[in-house]
């Protein structure tokens, strides 16, 4: 039985995928270039310029949302709820009975 490699943290794990990906990409061919794993084999070798902008766009557009969403709870938590109102109101007890 082979010896296997110690894993390392998430960050040592991502980058030798990455790494592995970025090689496998370099030496195969696209194949189809329609299904999802082809088109981003493509954009890794910088073949598709068109689906680079379109991430990038849809990168700013989550990172916008994502600050949005950021802002909306970093008031929401600044902001002390507003004390209870006293007031003296009347309640008329209605029987239905």
């Amino acid at each position: 039985m082979s010896e296997r490699e110690p894993v390392g943290s998430i960050a040592d794990e991502a980058a030798k995928l990455f790494a592995a990906a970025s090689t496998w990409a370099q030496d195969h061919p696209a194949v189809c270039g329609f299904c999802p794993f082809c088109q981003l084999v493509a954009a890794l070798r910088g073949e598709r310029p068109d689906l680079g902008a379109k991430l990038a766009q849809a990168v700013e557009i989550a990172g916008d949302a994502a600050r949005a969403v950021a802002q909306l709870f970093a008031v929401s938590a600044a902001e002390p709820p507003p004390p209870p109102e006293e007031s003296n109101v009347r309640v008329q007890i209605i029987d239905i009975a």
